[in-house]
């Protein structure tokens, strides 16, 4: 029986320190319920915690509580949790009487970077939810799999040094903060299913394994999106883009870079240093109007340039260090 105490204590305090819960505050809070799953076990165990309304407000974690009492006589290893399921997880609150009364569900979430679960491989969100927040999963090294429920937004960091050969993010996720999955050396292949996503800058930034992205319909290749994701030999930019960022291909391996017709400008240093690309060419009804500086300088560029007829600007040293042997300018230059 103290075992069965100290574990349920354990799995709580485990909980409480990485999750950040927000519910309404007008009713005074009983306890929370959550599953998780032990490592060399098959079935999730169902743990309950229980706070006061003195521990518990909107985005207050109610580890404040669990600090107080029990940290100092609990020691814990959460490196044997591998699964956390919170799709059902409910929060049970009181009425003046103390009855129970009715139930709510979590509504925000907030991760702890600097204390990843190491081992947990599979993660299912509240399906209340709507957002992935900050360093939520950063250095999880094992996860292999995240149920996003109803989120409909990734916020900075969300995914940093994950372990992950492989994603899929659902339709529904439409906003991509920075950083999102940087550092994921082990990343291979992501599809982004969210027609017209928005994304922030360092999306892939560092994804050394990465060869393969499929986008929907984006609008921009954002700042630094594939910087150092040297694996990357070649990538066709979608027909819906309109503005390729700062550094976007800094550091990758790709040899050939097509613009397509709604391409309106190329932002600086977006392809710098990259000596294997050799050749780029535009789209024949070309909405470009402006090349950043240093766009292509010193990569790996030879033959003929064309630039299109309506660019009006070409920043300074934009094919410096090239071994381009001619380059066409527009008249509307």
């Amino acid at each position: 029986m103290k075992k069965k105490i100290l574990l349920t204590l354990t799995l709580a305090l485990i909980f409480v320190c990485l999750f950040v819960v927000a519910v309404s505050a007008t009713d005074e809070f009983q306890s929370i319920e959550f599953k998780v799953m032990l490592e060399g076990e098959t079935e999730y165990t169902t743990v309950y915690t229980v706070s006061s309304t003195d521990y518990w407000n909107p985005g207050i974690s109610m580890a404040n509580k669990f600090y107080a009492d029990v940290e100092r006589t609990v020691e814990f290893d959460k490196s044997n949790i591998v699964k956390i399921d919170l799709r059902n997880t409910v929060v049970h609150s009181l009425d003046e009487s103390k009855s129970p009364v009715k139930t709510k569900y979590i509504t925000r979430l907030s991760g702890d970077g600097n204390n990843p679960y190491t081992k947990v491989t599979h993660f299912y969100m509240p399906a209340k939810v709507s957002a992935v927040p900050n360093d939520m999963f950063k250095n999880w090294t094992s996860l292999e799999f995240v149920d996003f429920a109803e989120a409909t937004q990734i916020h900075d960091n969300a995914f940093v040094g994950c372990a992950f050969t492989e994603i899929t993010i659902p339709a529904q996720i439409t906003h991509f903060r920075n950083s999102v999955f940087k550092d994921c050396v082990n990343l291979q292949s992501a599809t982004i299913l969210g027609d017209g996503a928005t994304f922030g800058s360092s999306i892939f930034e560092g994804c050394t394994s990465l060869t393969s992205v499929t986008l929907t319909n984006p609008t921009t290749i954002s700042t630094s999106m594939f910087k150092n994701c040297s694996s990357m030999t070649s990538y066709t930019i979608p027909e819906t883009v309109t503005k390729i960022g700062a550094l976007a291909f800094v550091g990758t391996s790709i040899t050939s870079i097509h613009f397509p017709a709604n391409v309106t400008e190329i932002g600086y240093e977006m392809a710098r240093g990259v000596t294997t690309l050799k050749t780029i060419t535009f789209a024949e009804n070309s909405q470009l109007t402006f090349i950043d500086h240093i766009a292509f300088y010193g990569s790996g560029l030879t033959g003929d340039i064309v630039i299109p007829e309506g660019v009006t600007e070409i920043d300074y040293n934009v094919f410096a260090n090239t071994a381009i042997t001619s380059v066409k300018l527009p008249s509307t230059l």
